[in-house]
């Protein structure tokens, strides 16, 4: 197995800091020709052709299939031309017989059908050019006849019609496998940007085993000014990534090892001059994002977990700003859900439900939603489109005693004096 420190000397002796303007996004419109590109045939690509009218966007998506013997990607290229906002990769639950290799679809971020099969996110890039490769006997391991899902957002903010695409190339491994290479893509769901004011958002995710960071960088839209990103270890904060404007560097990470039990902590800094309040969401026009995504080979070689690749797991969510504890965050979201019955409506409110909880019970309330949700299924029956947040305590009786039973022993659910 290739251990943490193997990782470590990789990338201090000339890891390509090209790895991450594919998997995380370069962050900028400049169109660098792309070099070292690999001179076998690639194993699996996946492209996109289209145009763009001015003043919108859309999202298109396409499936493909693995070929039958798998692919170790060692190697990488892609081009995302102007007008390009990003492409992602999806793994899938899906078939070769379920899906039409040939199919674009339009307007798919909206498509429900389209996204429900889709797991983990296995690549993803922003607009240029870039050539990438693992360090030696690390690659990411696509399962033959697994199905992917390919996103292409493009959106087009000029005066003229613009023609656009994207393309991606893998290329097989030649060398023994090592170690098994994976994402992280920690996406921070509520954010708050109100008319003419600065605002933040945050978040904390636990790693849950120790691995070592290769690359990474952060991602926010037009009112972002300031990212950071740092490791946490006990008491001990370390800043390892900083980034001020939306074409924020890609940085090869020499020393970001992470033990089990520590954190990556990440934070936007945003600036609204307009008489718009921005949420979070896709649109790259009207709606924010912060995220953090990296590259990392984990101690023992393999993936980790899906919820420690996404921030979902023990000890990890976003940290809220305000005084509401656990009890008060369960008001909120009560209060948020029961008139409206609209999803929409909904998520909106949840974003500042979860931003009014103090930095103590935000995390402690997602250990709360997720026992309820694992052990209290039947009692408390919690609704798929709230990600259990109408899962309470004092729902039915019957919800309210498996609760208490199950999950009345998760800590940090009180606020601290200011």
């Amino acid at each position: 197995m290739l251990g943490a420190a193997a990782v470590r000397r990789a990338g201090r002796h000339g890891l390509a800091t090209a790895l991450v303007a594919l998997l995380l996004g370069c962050g900028s419109t400049k169109h660098e020709p792309a070099t070292n590109v690999p001179e076998a045939e690639p194993a699996l690509t996946i492209s996109f052709e289209t145009s763009v009218d001015p003043g919108v966007e859309d999202t298109l998506c396409r499936y493909s299939v693995v070929p039958s013997d798998g692919i170790l990607a060692a190697s990488f290229s892609h081009s995302l031309r102007d007008s390009s906002h990003h492409l992602l990769i999806f793994a899938t639950t899906l078939t070769a017989a379920d899906v039409d290799t040939d199919q674009i679809i339009t307007n798919c971020e909206s498509n429900e059908s389209v996204h429900e099969s889709a797991t983990s996110v296995l690549l993803g890039a922003q607009p240029g050019d870039a050539v990438l490769e693992f360090p030696p006997g690390v690659a990411l391991d696509l399962p033959g006849g697994a199905v992917v899902l390919a996103e292409y957002h493009v959106l087009n903010s000029t005066s003229e019609r613009v023609a656009t695409g994207a393309r991606l190339d893998l290329f097989q491994l030649d060398a023994p496998l090592e170690a098994r290479a994976g994402i992280l893509h920690f996406y921070n769901w509520a954010i708050s940007v109100p008319p003419r004011s600065a605002a933040t958002a945050k978040m904390r995710c636990r790693a849950p085993e120790p691995m070592t960071l290769i690359l990474g960088n952060g991602h926010f839209h037009d009112r972002g000014r300031r990212f950071r990103a740092w490791m946490l270890r006990g008491e001990e904060r370390t800043l390892f990534y900083e980034g001020l404007t939306r074409e924020m560097p890609t940085e090869t990470f020499a020393e970001a090892h992470l033990d089990a039990g520590d954190a990556i902590e990440f934070e936007c800094e945003y600036d609204n001059p307009t008489s718009d309040h921005h949420w979070q969401g896709i649109s790259g026009f009207s709606d924010e994002m912060c995220s953090f995504s990296a590259a990392y080979v984990a101690e023992s070689g393999e993936r980790m977990a899906r919820g420690a690749e996404e921030c979902t797991g023990p000890g990890s969510g976003v940290v809220g700003q305000g005084r509401l504890d656990c009890d008060g965050l369960d008001a909120c979201f009560l209060d948020a859900w029961e008139p409206m019955r609209d999803v929409t409506a909904f998520g909106l409110d949840a974003q500042r439900c979860w931003l009014e909880g103090c930095p103590e019970a935000s995390t402690a309330f997602n250990e709360l939603m997720r026992c309820r949700v694992i052990h209290c299924t039947a009692q408390c029956q919690p609704e798929l489109q709230t990600v259990g947040a109408v899962a309470y305590a004092r729902a039915t009786p019957e919800c309210a005693t498996c609760v208490a039973r199950e999950c009345g022993q998760v800590a940090g659910c009180a606020c601290t004096a200011p």
